[in-house]
């Protein structure tokens, strides 16, 4: 009986042993998780606070500009981003002319609301499409965003597009 007894104590402390440690790992867990998502709200602030901070100091003083070389279906573009002495970026502006210098007016509202976003938050990965053109949408982030890594770099600042490709349809850059 004393065998029974003894096995039965021994496989009680066995599985409260088991318990205690498994207790003890989801506690180990549940903290190191707790820390993680401390560390990650942490870093995610600081990314924040960079972002505020970084993309006004980080501009080189001077005019940066991109111009097409030819008209396609009628129109051709014409981009600058200026930046001031302080690094401050002051003027955006991104144009479809015609022939006579007159803005494309199926574009113009489309590309005054994405010339002011991009002037508030220099970043043309959070422009948004909103019902416009996607053609000149997909334009307008590639060709601002060229003239907005230049000003981050100062190296560039003037841009020619040989867009004679474009006429037939083939989207040709340089």
């Amino acid at each position: 009986m004393q065998t029974k007894h003894a096995k039965l104590i021994t496989g009680l402390v066995v599985v409260l042993l088991a318990v205690l440690a498994l207790g003890a790992t989801a506690i180990t867990t549940i903290n190191a998780q707790r820390r993680h998502e401390e560390h990650e709200s942490r870093l995610r602030r600081l990314s924040e606070r960079a972002a505020k901070v970084l993309p006004k100091e980080a501009f080189k003083p001077g005019a940066y500009t991109l111009s097409e070389s030819h008209y396609v279906d009628g129109y051709c573009v014409f981009a600058v981003v200026n930046v001031d002495e302080h690094g401050q970026l002051v003027n955006v502006a991104f144009n479809q002319l015609d022939q006579f210098g007159l803005n494309n007016p199926a574009t113009a509202t489309d590309i005054a609301r994405w010339n002011t976003a991009l002037l508030k938050e220099p970043n043309v990965a959070k422009l948004s499409l909103k019902h416009g053109n996607k053609q000149c949408f997909q334009l307008y982030q590639n060709y601002m965003g060229r003239l907005i890594h230049a000003a981050h770099t100062g190296e560039q600042h003037q841009f020619k597009i040989n867009n004679h490709a474009n006429m037939a349809g083939s989207g040709g850059t340089s």
